[in-house]
Formats: structure tokens, sequence, C-alpha cells
């Protein structure tokens, strides 16, 4: 799926050079589209744990700010 990723984020043009220049770049949108799929299956398949799921989740945007300070 990484390579998929990258492949059309390349074909994209300018987007494409410019992310291929920086991998982290690329390891923060892989990671924002995989939690945005995760939630949305969360949401779908597991309607009942959805509110839980979004206070545990909820810690997370709080670690990556500390881990880029």
């Amino acid at each position: 799926m990484y390579k998929l990723l990258c492949a059309l984020l390349r074909g994209i043009g300018h987007l494409g050079r410019m992310l291929h220049s920086t991998r982290l770049t690329r390891l923060i949108l892989l990671g924002l589209i995989a939690g945005i799929a995760v939630g949305d299956a969360v949401f779908q398949f597991l309607p009942q744990s959805a509110s839980g799921f979004a206070a545990a989740a909820d810690l997370l945007p709080t670690i990556f700010l500390r881990l880029i300070k």
C-alpha cells in the first residue's frame, strides 16, 4: 500500500516531487490516511464501540505533538 500511495503521489506533479524529497512527509500522510481508514472502519463495523474508540484515540494527537517538539 505504501508503494501504491507513493506512486499515486508522484503522478500528481509538483506535489509528487515535493513528497518524493522527504520521507517524513510521506510517513505523516500515510499515517493520516491509515487513521482515517481505521476510524471509518470502527464507525462502520463497530458503531457501539465508536465513542470509546474516539476517547482512546484522543491521546494520539497529544503523543504526536510531544514527539515533534
